[in-house]
Order: structure tokens, then sequence, then C-alpha cells
């Protein structure tokens, strides 16, 4: 997964997270695993919700442990270095 972080303060930021193609070839083969499935309407559109659901904080979750991991391993890089935490944010808003 590929992330691309775009801000011009930290009052403003957002976070494009790209999908692989290995996702959307999973995706498409659950799609066609489900289209096979003797469901309704009804049951088929609860079905895709709970799996788009999954899909959501599967990533948040995944986007949140890497984001923390970074962060640590930037306090204890900036620690060893001798830099402030006012440093390692200031690094960590540069474009």
């Amino acid at each position: 997964m590929k992330a691309r972080q775009v801000h011009a303060d930290i009052n403003d930021a957002a976070i494009e997270l790209k999908r692989t193609e290995e996702f959307y070839k999973s995706a498409r083969a659950l799609d066609d695993y489900i289209k096979s499935l003797p469901l309704s309407q009804p049951e088929n559109d609860a079905l895709i919700a709970l799996v788009l659901d999954q899909v959501h904080h599967a990533g948040t979750g995944a986007f949140s442990q890497g984001f923390g991991m970074g962060m640590e391993f930037q306090k204890w890089d900036r620690k060893k270095k001798g830099a402030s935490l006012e440093d390692i944010a200031r690094t960590m808003l540069q474009p």
C-alpha cells in the first residue's frame, strides 16, 4: 500500500491511501464469488455492507498501527540524535 501525505499545515492535512493491484484482484474474486451465491437482494446488500465495513476497519487499523510505529521510530531516532519533540514535529510537517 502506498500512502501520500498532502498538506499545507497541520490543520489542513489529508492522507490518500492507494490500493495495490493484489487488493483489486482479491476484490474481483470476492465479487465474483458473492455474485454466484443464491442471495436475495437484501441479503446481498447486507453482505456487501459487512465486507466494506471490515475492509474499512482493516485499512484504518493497519494505517494507525503503521503510523504509530513510524512515530515511535522517529522519536527514538531523533532522541538518539539529540533532537527535541519540536524538531520531530517540524520534520514531519515538511512536504
